[in-house]
């Protein structure tokens, strides 16, 4: 199902990187800043995936082999445009840049109407709407923006969501929000986090607007007084806001899942699962790939976790919300959910399954396993060496029922690639996907893919 079909033109902002600039701006040091930044900013190639795919893309850079991806994908007629002096924020960038303002009247048609998609709705995407109604006269329809700018900020912060979930009952049940508190100061999480370690149980302490599983310190129960107040007191991350404190949750056999959902405006109709999917992370607990497949709806978290993630979308909706939003969980070997997360806006694998809508149809999920993977080699890499190296494994989703397309190219200067995977079963995935990493690895990337 496509979320808002539209006859008008579709503008695109992939604004990605904003959305992590705040977090990235309170690491310690700048060759720190550079390093999130390098994993990070690639993040703005994946709104070639989404839904239309002939639509204007904004993007803070060009958009790295936008023109190949474009062929492969049949969008014969989609663009890309980026700001001559690009200030850190695309909203601004398009108040500010004139030939950004003329791309979107010419994109506009002669109706001078277009539908705005953004990957994350932030309090500057409204004065950017304004300049667009009032000073470029154009009709801007918002489909997926909440115009309740604090109730979406508030749902973006880790005490925000424990506060909304508690309050609609999900503190208990079989999918629920972790065991734990938000501390308005670091004195106050220690104490927290020593409450929770003197039951045996590892802890984990997060920024309360942390993106991208960055700022994160882990606990075991043996960490002694001063370990915590001096890890908690050089985390730079946690800022002035309030640090919440959680259970961490290890062990065997544990899955990673997210689910993710789409709620309409209130008069329009009830809010919906668009996909739900397993999350890859690195041993630094980064998120390093999504894969979506026809095996998740029988595992034993899916009914719980997705009924759960229902009711959340449900209450949303009934207070004023629209657009994306997914939760990100820990699935335990019975069935039972942890939700750690939510992220209200476009999501870590909303352009896995925008790709696999738009070229494998509407019920790829019973048909298909489809995924992303993010690769982190050694030294720039050039697109060339990639598609030579990938050879055959590289195919077109119009005309093969398996294969890998090479994306978020825009990393490649940096030594960062993703690749998009998909085939009839899992199986097959995982052979292509072995088959890419031995490839790559000549190039300088690690042979187990993170």
């Amino acid at each position: 199902m496509t979320p808002h079909p539209s006859s008008y033109p579709t503008v695109c902002i992939a604004n990605a990187i904003d959305t992590l600039r705040p977090i990235i701006q309170r690491a310690p040091t700048a060759s720190e800043q550079a390093r999130l930044i390098k994993s990070l900013f690639p993040q703005q190639d994946q709104a070639v995936f989404w839904r239309p795919l002939d639509k204007l893309t904004i993007s803070e850079q060009p958009i790295a082999g936008f023109p190949w991806l474009g062929a492969f994908l049949g969008a014969s007629h989609a663009q890309n445009i980026s700001p001559k002096h690009p200030s850190g924020n695309l909203f601004r960038d398009v108040v500010l840049d004139s030939a950004l303002q003329a791309a979107i009247v010419q994109w506009s048609g002669a109706e001078r109407c277009i539908q705005l998609i953004v990957h994350t709705t932030t309090q500057d995407l409204w004065p950017m709407v304004q300049f667009l109604r009032h000073q470029l006269k154009l009709t801007v329809m918002l489909p997926e923006s909440c115009s309740d700018q604090a109730l979406r900020d508030r749902l973006d912060s880790k005490s925000g969501f424990r506060q909304f979930a508690s309050d609609h009952g999900f503190s208990v049940g079989r999918a629920r929000i972790a065991k734990g508190q938000s501390c308005a100061t670091r004195a106050d999480a220690a104490i927290a986090i020593a409450d929770l370690l003197a039951t045996g149980r590892p802890v984990i302490a997060k920024p309360d607007r942390g993106e991208a599983s960055v700022g994160l310190n882990v606990f075991q129960p043996d960490a002694s007084g001063s370990i915590l107040r001096d890890t908690l007191g050089a985390n730079s991350f946690f800022g002035d806001e309030p640090i919440v404190i959680e259970e961490y949750i290890q062990g065997e056999e544990l899955i990673f899942p997210s689910v993710e959902y789409f709620v309409p405006k209130k008069s329009d109709q009830a809010p919906y699962l668009t996909y739900a999917c397993s999350m890859l992370f690195s041993d630094m607990m980064e998120l390093c790939g999504n894969f979506v497949s026809p095996e998740h709806s029988h595992a034993p978290w899916y009914e719980p976790l997705c009924n759960a993630g229902l009711g959340l979308a449900q209450a949303m909706q009934d207070t004023g919300y629209v657009g994306y939003f997914d939760i990100d969980a820990v699935a335990l070997p019975n069935g039972d959910s942890i939700m750690l997360d939510l992220n209200p806006r476009r999501t870590g694998a909303t352009h896995v399954h925008e790709f696999a809508s738009a070229t494998l149809g509407a019920g790829y999920q019973r048909t298909h396993t489809v995924g992303a993977i993010d690769l982190y080699g050694q030294r720039p890499v050039q697109f060339e060496e990639v598609l030579s190296k990938l050879g055959s494994s590289i195919r077109s989703p119009l005309t093969a029922t398996e294969g890998c397309i090479p994306c978020e190219l825009t990393g490649l200067q940096e030594g960062r690639i993703s690749l998009m995977l998909w085939g009839p079963t899992a199986e097959s995935v995982l052979s292509l996907k072995q088959t890419a990493l031995a490839a790559l690895q000549q190039l300088g990337f690690p042979l187990d893919g993170t």
